[in-house]
């Protein structure tokens, strides 16, 4: 097995390590990886969520969102 070096300035981490926090609609967790601010204003954020159950999805205005299902499923988004 051949493994790569990490680009400089990375470093690895473990999701146990990683703190997890309650989504404000409580239907699941976040376990925030990285982001940037500015002004006391959220740039970008890369995060792990665990959806725990069926919920309005939480609008973040001034953000575009992208989601990828990482593992389990399906996931379904209404519109309404």
């Amino acid at each position: 097995m051949h493994v790569m070096a990490m680009p400089e300035g990375w470093r690895r981490l473990a999701l146990a390590d990683l703190p997890r926090e309650r989504w404000r609609n409580g239907a699941g967790w976040t376990r925030p990886v990285a982001s940037a601010e500015a002004d006391g204003e959220t740039l970008w954020r890369v995060s792990l969520a665990e959806i725990s159950q069926a919920a309005p999805f939480s609008r973040f205005e001034g953000l575009d969102r992208t989601a990828v299902l990482v593992a389990g499923g399906p996931v379904h988004l209404h519109s309404p």
